[in-house]
């Protein structure tokens, strides 16, 4: 389990941003400078997020994507399961 949190921004033009937040125990989170532009793209009948970042370009396959998951694969035939964050709740 990591600290940090995917943060995908889909765009209607179907470009977007992939970048690391990292909750706070306050309920705010501290938000990473970095950040991965992508475009999504349907090639051969499977979706796809195309990155472009410092003139290098990498994709990785959305295998599926519900309210529940995002299961992406990438070309080293990593993959990597995602689920929509829940705040820790401390009493």
């Amino acid at each position: 389990m990591s600290g940090s949190v995917d943060y995908f921004k889909v765009n209607a033009d179907l470009s977007g941003y992939r970048k690391k937040v990292t909750p706070r125990f306050d309920g705010t989170f501290e938000i990473s400078q970095h950040i991965s532009e992508f475009t999504l793209s349907i090639k051969d009948n499977h979706l796809w997020i195309i990155y472009t970042n410092n003139n290098v370009t990498y994709s990785e396959e959305i295998v599926r994507a519900n309210n529940s998951s995002l299961i992406l694969s990438n070309s080293d035939g990593f993959i990597y399961t995602y689920k929509p964050y829940e705040p820790l709740i401390f009493e």
